[in-house]
């Protein structure tokens, strides 16, 4: 089991939603960064399915153009040509169902206090036993 904050998949969900709102009016550079935020937000929460699928859509080739225009000093600055932000709106369309199916298989829990600090319980579980007899235990 993997301790992932309940944080990390309300940030992404916060910059997802930015992502597919209207932002034909922004610069190359700008939506770039919120791109390369969006593919690393996916892989920090090992969405191994919706990673395949970026591969499927060729998300990455689109991403690839704009960050060359993203690097080019006259093209940085311009606004997002209406094509490539429609192409990467769509692929990013195409590939919410995927996330959406696989996000749904995350579960969370919320421990209750109970007798033993959740503390120990995840993470200091040597303090339940005698000094001497938790050593002697082989992991």
């Amino acid at each position: 089991m993997e301790k992932i904050s309940i944080y990390k998949y309300h940030a992404f969900g916060y910059n997802y939603r930015l992502l597919l709102s209207d932002n034909t009016g922004v610069t190359n550079s700008l939506l770039y960064k919120n791109y390369v935020e969006y593919v690393q937000m996916i892989e920090s929460l090992k969405l191994k399915v919706t990673i395949e699928a970026f591969k499927i859509q060729n998300l990455t080739d689109e991403i690839d153009k704009l960050k060359k225009l993203s690097t080019n000093r006259k093209t940085k600055n311009e606004i997002v040509s209406k094509t490539l932000h429609d192409n990467l709106q769509n692929k990013v369309l195409k590939i919410d169902i995927v996330l959406d199916a696989e996000l749904n298989t995350k579960i969370g829990y919320i421990l209750d206090e109970k007798r033993h600090s959740n503390e120990i319980l995840t993470s200091k579980i040597n303090k339940l036993f005698n000094t001497n007899y938790f050593a002697d235990i082989s992991l």
